[in-house]
């Protein structure tokens, strides 16, 4: 090995280093800062019906009552966070400090993972440079800061999807078969995790085989069978118990309900959940819970068919929400002013990629154009666009480099 070589590589790895000790120290402090109140009650009163599923799970009663109670089974959410909560409340106690900081330390290690998966998906694609780039503004990117704090499987579905993406593009250039079934396991742990990540993930998988046409078949067909496999006990138990076909969640018609009923601006309103309204507590217990996501459907396309162009209004205002942070309650104008840049930025390097680059920027483009479209129809809270945030930063990158000139190395 070369000096010049062996140079590169150490200045390589310091680089990395740097980065991800910027980005562990801007997370300690936001987590330090959560200190100075009660972590329990802001932790995991964010997002209650998760506690919930978690109790049950240690109760026996598997997944269900997502309002409290005792209501019956639920497809309400996917159950591998709800199941993660559960053994931590099982290992720290329920509610607990000790499980507050478990699962804010589960958080922060999977934002650290993201930062560095970015980095290495950058050194290959674009160099060593962007790497440094790209994970620069992933470390100090104010929602990527910021989601290790949220009581939400965001920061986990933020890594997987990332990390799928990576491995798409190691499989691309490698086919072996152990990256093919461990592209089945990622898949699988991935929808267990967050179903609204599927279009983007079977997109992401179809580009992969489609890369590999020319060799063996045998990789993409395991892939798929083994994805299968172990995601089908999901909505084999939700036929059996729910006495409906689920494959992924149930709660599609009511979050289109929340986004569409008469008297929506488009956004979610906690003042219409069963956890947040008597009025629909009750209801919900009363229909079960399949006739409850059945009925809240059924008002939403009504309010949809009986006005189409403000559905057409309250869409694009979700696309720009979605988008830009703009129009939510509640966000913090550094996170909105940054999300908006980012936005800008990164669709602009996907348009020089898809021109320089075409089969690596339709890998990009696939999940940038898929992930939203739920939200778009349904509600765009500020969370959901943070999951794409270290793609975007990708192709911000890579803008960056075809704007400056700066070569690979």
């Amino acid at each position: 090995m070369s000096s010049d070589l062996r140079s590169e590589i150490r200045a390589a790895w310091t680089g990395y280093v740097l980065v991800l000790s910027v980005a562990l120290a801007l997370r300690l402090v936001m987590i330090a800062s959560l200190m100075h109140g009660d972590v329990r009650q802001w932790f995991f009163s964010q997002a209650s019906e998760i506690g919930c599923f978690a109790d049950s799970i240690l109760a026996g009663h598997g997944m269900s009552s997502p309002f409290g109670g005792e209501t019956g089974p639920s497809a309400f959410l996917a159950p591998g966070y709800p199941a993660l909560v559960a053994l931590l409340f099982h290992v720290f106690g329920a509610y607990s400090n000790g499980a507050a900081m478990a699962l804010l330390l589960l958080h922060m290690l999977a934002a650290m993972l993201t930062v560095l998966v970015v980095m290495l998906i950058a050194q290959r694609a674009f160099g060593t440079r962007m790497a440094m780039v790209a994970g620069m503004l992933c470390a100090v990117s104010p929602p990527m800061v910021w989601l290790p704090v949220l009581f939400w499987e965001s920061c986990l579905s933020t890594l997987l999807l990332i990390g799928f993406l990576a491995l798409a593009l190691r499989i691309a250039v490698q086919p072996r078969m152990t990256l093919w079934l461990s592209m089945g396991v990622l898949g699988a742990a991935a929808m267990l995790i967050n179903p609204s990540l599927t279009l983007a993930l079977v997109s992401m998988a179809l580009w992969t085989a489609w890369q590999c046409r020319g060799s063996s078949i045998r990789g993409p067909v395991a892939a798929a069978i083994l994805w299968m496999i172990l995601f089908a006990p999901w909505p084999i138990r939700n036929a059996r118990v729910m006495h409906a076909f689920v494959p992924l969640r149930d709660n599609m018609g009511y979050e289109l309900w929340q986004g569409n009923r008469v008297g929506s601006d488009g956004n979610f309103s906690k003042t219409e959940h069963p956890n947040g309204s008597r009025t629909e507590y009750a209801r919900y217990k009363a229909l079960g819970e399949m006739g409850y996501m059945h009925d809240r459907s059924a008002v939403a396309m009504q309010a949809i068919k009986a006005d189409p162009a403000r559905f057409a209004v309250l869409t694009m205002k979700r696309v720009m929400r979605f988008w830009t942070g703009r129009g939510g309650r509640r966000n913090l104008a550094l996170i909105t002013a940054w999300v908006t840049a980012t936005t800008l930025l990164g669709f602009a390097g996907l348009v020089l990629l898809l021109r320089r680059r075409r089969e690596l920027g339709i890998l990009f483009a696939l999940p940038v154009a898929l992930f939203p479209l739920p939200y778009y129809i349904t509600h765009a809270d500020f969370r959901f666009r943070f999951v794409l945030e270290p793609l975007m930063l990708l192709l911000c990158a890579y803008a960056v480099q075809v704007w400056t000139g700066l070569k690979r190395s």
